[in-house]
């Protein structure tokens, strides 16, 4: 039986492909575009005809045109039209090309060249004919495909692999690989601008799906960029750009199994995480004589295209993850089209101005004229949405009931539980997975953080090796700061007589948050910030407490009686933070009954005001009373219980008004909070014969440059949005995983969470 020829829109797809091939062999050809006024005399190009003298650039040549000739073959209705695009495209650009590259120095023009095009037009033209059944009968290819994911995957195409332009020359490639196998010295840095990259694209390539196969677009992926890496000959090629490809395209694939419908999250953290970083940190190189200009993509002229165009493509990849993040799945975020887009924009002109005030790299408006570039894409695409093929509605309604159930609810109705331990492993996986990816994007960004020439020294003191396993736990221990209060709410909240539990919890939550940074930080830099151990030389040598207590402490061993007190004035410390923040959660724990809730909250008043005394006015050392001003106690506690509220409203569900209004209460607690700092905060400290405020003291890079106001007001919203952020953080990722544990190992949830249950308790 014989078909007809294919309809003409059918066709529309390849010739798209064709011509996409034509421009890049375009571009290979001409690259870098050093175009002389006096070309060579065309008799040049008749000089060499022998196709073979350079085998390497032979093979280049044939391999150049071969995806060319393969496309060609699909874009055709019948094997006429085929052999007469295949004819029309090697005159022009087999042909054409070599006469327009008489008029640059850097190139060579030479009818071999245009011979072996013709051999790589034939070849690919061959494959295409032999492998067509094959393909149409595997269906390979997804038959819809978001086109601003593409376009993100191309702008990380184009981080990793611009100029493009690979060789088999075994020099260039000799002279490329080098420096991957002489073993310089690692950058970390490096490491994680690729590893960043990769798991961002990877995600955003998995959710537009253009193969139907998840493993072939992985490995596809891989194979391109690893390929392009070792084969395209510009620059020097790093150990560090493997291993960041390999590391984020398996961390991205991982988070994309382990999210499912939720992938989206996962695309919007790491890509406000990537761009952050290009701002904080030298990514476009030192600032220069010139910090702000007006002028776009001003790095590409300072740096050239091979450094400036990559440099752009990872911004740009960025602000189109934010964009498209905000604008698929089933719930956009905004209700107009344009809501979400200029969030973007206003978010990248804030960043902009944070880049300014920390000098740290050519400003200009690349960022702003990216993200108006890419917005109406995104408008577009939030009018039209994307396919989602996670999960069918049955089972995606049940999981996101799953995910989002809050403390709010008492107990499950026994028609509930079925559903919800149908997907509870998987939940719980989903979660784990959640938790894994932020810890690590938590460590990776500690660690660039730590390269950052504005971070205070006392910052810098904490970590001796900078090591990722030190970090990684500090990235613990500051999950636990949100995680922390709400498990203790939460479980004293299920025992009976609940208040009499929290004396106890409190001391092991922070007993637990003191064994995290003890492994993880200098025992100088917790020495600083308790205080030294000297109790037991004041109680044994000094008689302290009396000759009752002395004979008793000499008794001890020193190392016991000081490692006690460690632990004690850690406890009373951590306990200034711990308190408030889980008196805030109890506050926002429907499941705490009236006549529950108050005792517990009185018990925690008096123990918060017992470590008050305890490491203020009953210090050893001035290291912490010094920074207090006078009366200042009570300024600092309505700090501590506003960032306490801000953190226990801030980490309940998410909406789009309730977004809106937690940045307008951001904004507002932020000028507040720092206002409560200058009260309860000293502004006349004598040190190293200068005089110096707490906020000098505790925000500057160092003890000699002094910072103005509006610097230090800058660094204090740095420091408070990112207390906030990982104390949010902790506090969500705890409550997913309690509530999917809870699902997970509950045998019988309508039984355990009955309303006669909560009566009795």
């Amino acid at each position: 039986m014989t078909t007809g020829p294919k309809p003409r829109a059918a066709l529309r797809p390849s010739a798209c492909v064709a011509l996409a091939f034509a421009v890049f062999i375009v571009y290979g050809s001409l690259f870098p575009f050093d175009f002389a006024s006096n070309p060579r005399p065309v008799e040049t190009v008749f000089v060499d005809w022998n196709p073979f003298l350079n085998r390497s650039d032979a093979v280049d040549n044939i391999l150049l045109f071969v995806p060319l000739g393969a496309a060609l073959w699909f874009a055709g209705r019948s094997s006429a039209s085929r052999w007469a695009l295949v004819g029309a495209s090697w005159v022009l650009l087999g042909l054409g090309l070599q006469v327009a590259q008489l008029y640059l120095p850097s190139r060579v023009a030479s009818m071999t060249d245009a011979i072996n095009n013709a051999f790589g037009l034939g070849i690919g033209l061959q494959l295409s004919r032999t492998l067509a059944p094959w393909l149409q009968r595997k269906q390979l290819v997804s038959g819809s495909v978001d086109p601003l994911a593409m376009l993100l995957v191309a702008f990380w195409y184009v981080y990793e692999s611009f100029p493009f332009l690979p060789t088999l020359d075994i020099g260039l490639l000799s002279a490329h690989l080098k420096p991957a196998l002489s073993g310089p010295e690692f950058e970390p840095l490096r490491l994680l601008h690729h590893a960043l990259a990769a798991a961002l694209g990877t995600l955003i390539l998995l959710e537009a799906r253009p193969l139907r196969s998840r493993r072939t677009c992985v490995l596809a992926a891989l194979a391109v960029l690893v390929g392009s890496e070792l084969l395209v000959p510009y620059g020097n090629l790093r150990i560090e750009t493997l291993l960041g490809i390999v590391l984020g395209t398996g961390v991205g694939e991982r988070l994309n199994q382990a999210t499912k419908a939720h992938s989206r999250w996962a695309v919007l953290a790491l890509a406000a995480v990537a761009l952050t970083m290009t701002v904080v940190t030298d990514f476009r190189g030192p600032s220069g004589a010139a910090r702000l200009t007006l002028t776009p993509f001003s790095h590409l002229l300072w740096h050239g295209t091979t450094v400036g165009v990559p440099t752009a493509a990872f911004e740009a990849l960025a602000i189109g993850g934010l964009l498209w993040a905000g604008v698929t799945g089933r719930a956009p975020l905004g209700t107009r089209s344009w809501h979400w887009p200029a969030m973007v924009v206003v978010s990248v002109v804030l960043l902009e101005c944070l880049r300014i005030a920390l000098a740290s790299g050519p400003a200009d408006t690349s960022l702003l004229v990216t993200s108006l570039l890419l917005a109406p894409f995104a408008a577009a695409l939030h009018r039209k949405p994307t396919r989602t093929n996670r999960l069918d509605k049955s089972q995606s309604a049940a999981v996101i009931e799953s995910e989002s159930r809050t403390d709010a609810e008492p107990f499950v109705h026994a028609t509930d539980s079925a559903s919800l331990k149908a997907h509870a492993p998987n939940n719980l996986r989903a979660v784990a997975w959640q938790t894994f990816a932020v810890l690590m994007v938590l460590t990776l960004g500690l660690r660039l953080l730590l390269e950052a020439s504005w971070v205070p020294y006392n910052v810098l003191e904490l970590f001796a090796a900078r090591s990722m396993l030190n970090i990684g736990l500090f990235s613990v221990a500051l999950l636990w700061l949100g995680a922390g209060p709400w498990c203790l709410a939460k479980w004293a909240g299920n025992r009976p007589r609940a208040w009499l539990w929290l004396p106890t919890m409190l001391p092991l939550a922070a007993l637990i948050s003191l064994l995290l940074l003890r492994i993880s930080v200098t025992q100088e830099s917790l020495d600083d910030i308790t205080g030294s151990t000297d109790l037991y030389r004041r109680v044994t040598m000094e008689n302290y407490w009396g000759e009752g207590w002395r004979d008793a402490m000499t008794r001890l061993p020193a190392v016991m009686a000081e490692a006690v007190e460690r632990g004690v004035r850690f406890t009373a410390l951590y306990s200034l933070l711990l308190a408030p923040l889980t008196m805030a959660s109890i506050c926002t724990d429907r499941t705490w009954l009236m006549r529950r809730r108050l005792p517990a909250l009185a018990l925690l008043m008096l123990l918060w005001w017992l470590a008050a005394w305890l490491v203020i006015d009953g210090a050893i050392t001035d290291n912490l009373t010094e920074l207090i001003a006078r009366d200042g106690s009570i300024w600092l506690a309505a700090l501590a219980a506003l960032f306490a509220l801000h953190v226990s409203w801030a980490s309940g569900r998410m909406s789009t008004r309730r977004g809106v209004t937690m940045a307008a209460v951001t904004l507002v607690a932020l000028p507040l909070s720092w206002w409560l700092s200058k009260q309860g905060l000293e502004q006349t400290i004598l040190k190293y014969d200068s005089v110096w405020s707490a906020q000098q003291f505790l925000l500057g890079r160092n003890r000699i440059d002094r910072l103005s106001e509006a610097q230090l007001f800058m660094r204090w919203c740095g420091v408070y949005m990112a207390m906030l952020g990982v104390c949010v953080l902790g506090m969500t990722l705890a409550r997913r995983l309690w509530t999917a544990a809870t699902a997970t190992t509950t045998s019988a949830p309508a039984i355990l969470h009955s309303p006669a249950r909560w009566r009795r308790l």
